[in-house]
C-alpha cells in the first residue's frame, strides 16, 4: 500500500467490500479473490476498478497481494487473467493501469501483459504513469 493511500481502516475496508459487492450486483466489472487453489489460501485481490482519470471515466486493472506472495508471477498471472477477460468477454475498448513511478514492480507486470507507457498525470494527488492497452492491440496479439 506504500504507492497508494495507505492501509485501510476497517471502516474503509468495509466501504471497500461494498463498492465491489455493489458493482458486481449491477453486474459491472469488478475485482476477483486471487487465492493459492492447491492452499486454499486467499492472498489478495486482482481485477477493475472505475477510475476517473483527467476527466475521463477509465477501466483500470489492478491488484492488490500480500507481500509474501509477491515476486513470484501471481500478480502478472492474475493481471493477464484480468485483461483477458476484459477484452474477450466483456468485450471492453481499452483498459490501463495507474502506476506511481516508482513502484518498478507494478510497472513491470503492466509490460507483461502487453500495457505501454501512454501518459503522466497526478492522480489523487501522487504523480502516476498512465499504462495502457486497447481491444485492438489484444486482438493482433490473441487472434490467430
Amino acid at each position: 500500500m506504500r504507492f497508494s493511500l495507505g492501509v485501510y481502516t476497517c471502516e474503509q475496508t468495509l466501504g471497500f467490500l461494498e463498492k465491489v459487492l455493489t458493482l458486481e450486483r449491477e453486474g459491472l466489472p469488478s475485482k476477483f479473490a486471487v487465492e493459492i487453489k492447491s492452499e486454499g489460501t486467499l492472498l489478495g485481490y486482482c481485477g477493475f476498478f472505475h477510475q476517473d482519470v483527467d476527466g475521463t471515466s477509465e477501466i483500470e486493472i489492478g491488484y492488490r497481494l500480500h507481500p509474501d506472495y509477491w515476486n513470484k508471477g501471481l500478480a502478472t498471472e492474475a493481471a493477464t487473467a484480468a485483461r483477458d477477460h476484459a477484452f474477450r468477454d466483456l468485450k471492453l475498448p481499452r483498459v490501463i493501469s495507474l502506476i506511481h513511478p516508482e513502484n518498478i514492480a507494478s510497472r513491470r507486470v503492466a509490460e507483461k501483459i502487453g500495457m505501454a507507457l501512454e501518459k503522466h498525470t497526478t492522480f489523487r494527488g501522487f504523480p502516476t504513469n498512465v499504462f495502457s492497452l486497447s481491444r485492438e492491440q489484444w486482438l493482433k496479439e490473441h487472434v490467430a
